[in-house]
């Protein structure tokens, strides 16, 4: 049986669930914060924002569907098919270590451009940035422990909640804080 079809996709679990439904309401709320700066917007701080807003939105929506797809699972399964195929499948954990590395390096070095171009946005809404460093930092370190990286750092995920619950704060981070910023619009 092959990698492939062995695959099971997603989390049935009741932890599992409820990060999506966290993932697809906080990308609802930044979309209601962008669409009502959408309507009202005048000048710089105004455009800065509602990228804010529209950037986050399309993260947490694209992390609330890979939560359910389970899709660093998938692209797993077929690249150990690809350097089975190919031959090199002995050397598969240094490729793994450099596919994290290179994500984590590209990831670092996005924020740091997305942070500069948005710097004076992202002193406004702080806990929106502390929302989106948890996130990121959560979604690099899975990604080394599911490609094997933690072993070598000895790092350790246990148990269902201790993998939510840093998924969850990251996620209300961004979610209290497009609400805060909407509600802010809404009355002044």
């Amino acid at each position: 049986m092959s990698d492939l079809e062995a695959l099971h996709v997603g989390d049935p679990t009741f932890v599992g669930w409820f990060t999506t439904a966290a993932y697809f309401a906080a990308a609802m709320v930044c979309v209601l914060c962008a669409l009502r700066l959408d309507r009202d917007a005048e000048g710089r701080e105004r455009l800065r924002a509602r990228f804010l807003w529209w950037s986050l939105a399309v993260f947490v929506f694209f992390l609330g569907i890979n939560k359910e797809l389970d899709l660093q699972t998938f692209f797993t399964a077929v690249g150990r098919e690809i350097a089975k195929a190919g031959g090199w499948y002995a050397h598969a954990r240094t490729v793994q270590a450099w596919f994290v590395a290179t994500l984590a390096t590209a990831t670092l070095a996005a924020l740091a451009a997305a942070g500069w171009g948005l710097r004076r946005e992202w002193r406004r809404r702080k806990l929106a940035v502390v929302g989106l460093v948890v996130l990121v930092g959560f979604v690099l370190v899975r990604a080394a422990a599911f490609y094997h990286v933690g072993e070598a750092l000895d790092w350790e995920l246990e148990g269902p909640w201790s993998q939510a619950i840093p998924e969850l704060l990251g996620i209300a981070c961004i979610t209290i804080s497009a609400a805060n910023a909407l509600f802010r619009e809404a009355r002044g």
